[in-house]
């Protein structure tokens, strides 16, 4: 099986109203939110060999805690295509960056709402459980759907994962 695991940028700062929108950084709630999903994404085993991420600042500084964490080599892809991104862009750009970093087993993405939402919603069967009910309902600012694939990253598709876990911030 491989994994997918999308990640909404967790909560950004609109102190500076002037602030370009791509250059908005985290507040305080954000850099801790960014944090304690590094620390569960590690401990749940979670660990990606790809990462590809939005340019926006409020992405990478959401990334930041996880690479200081993450033992190993990951094939990191900083992209503004995530940043404009919709849902049906998701296969290509994900099947990219998988060609790109060698077929990874586990590639964690990290965007923005509301391609991030209904990109799992797309890739995901339907089902009755708790979690996917809850993805469905609301994806909030640093929450994370890891979504298992019988296929390759490569490969892609509509309808072709399962919802394995949805984590918030406020649960951990």
């Amino acid at each position: 099986m491989t994994r997918l695991i999308l990640l909404r940028h967790a909560k950004s700062s609109w102190s500076d109203p002037a602030l370009p929108d791509h250059d908005r950084p985290l507040n305080a709630r954000g850099r801790h939110a960014a944090k304690q999903m590094a620390d569960a994404l590690i401990k749940r085993n979670y660990l990606p060999d790809a990462i590809v991420c939005s340019t926006a600042l409020r992405a990478r500084k959401t990334l930041a805690p996880l690479l200081q964490l993450l033992d190993g080599t990951v094939h990191l892809t900083i992209t503004r295509a995530l940043y404009d991104a919709q849902a049906e862009h998701f296969p290509k750009i994900i099947a990219a960056a998988a060609h790109k970093a060698g077929t990874p087993k586990t590639m964690l993405l990290i965007g923005h709402n509301f391609a991030i939402q209904d990109a799992a919603l797309f890739f995901t069967e339907n089902d009755e459980t708790n979690n996917f009910k809850a993805l469905k309902n609301k994806f909030p600012s640093g929450a994370a759907a890891v979504l298992g694939f019988e296929t390759n990253l490569t490969e892609v598709s509509a309808n072709s994962a399962r919802l394995v876990d949805y984590l918030r911030p406020r649960d951990l």
